[in-house]
């Protein structure tokens, strides 16, 4: 028997996306009691907040990835959606293991930079903030 029960992770994503979705709300209600009647006359509300799961955006990748044996008889990974993942390996096994840590420094590095992370099929991102 199998339960939809959600998962501790799901459950924590929620509750961060709600915490984000009240402190917008409060920012509206306070540029409304300063007089504020225009949205653009809004002073700008801090960045944009992604709200994602790691696993399941590497997950997600990973359905999208293809793998070809190069010349030399090793593997070669790719996920052609995310533009730099592609990595190598001797096996399967070593060339997925190097493609997950390549996606998941490839997600470090846009939240560094601030560059978008790309939307996936099946990875479920909240995307929250002024436009």
């Amino acid at each position: 028997m199998t339960t939809d029960a959600p998962s501790a992770e799901s459950i924590a994503l929620e509750k961060l996306v709600e915490r984000h979705r009240r402190e917008y709300d409060f920012y509206i209600e306070r540029a409304k009691a300063d007089g504020v009647r225009d949205a653009k006359d809004l002073p700008a509300f801090p960045e944009k907040f992604v709200v994602f799961s790691m696993s399941e955006y590497v997950s997600a990748a990973l359905k999208l990835a293809r793998y070809e044996r190069d010349e030399d008889g090793g593997i070669v990974a790719e996920v052609p959606e995310l533009n730099g993942a592609l990595t190598q390996g001797e096996t399967y096994e070593e060339a997925r293991a190097n493609l997950i840590e390549v996606i998941e420094e490839g997600i470090a590095i846009d939240l560094q930079t601030g560059y978008p992370i790309p939307n996936l099929p099946n990875a479920a991102m909240d995307i929250g903030g002024i436009n």
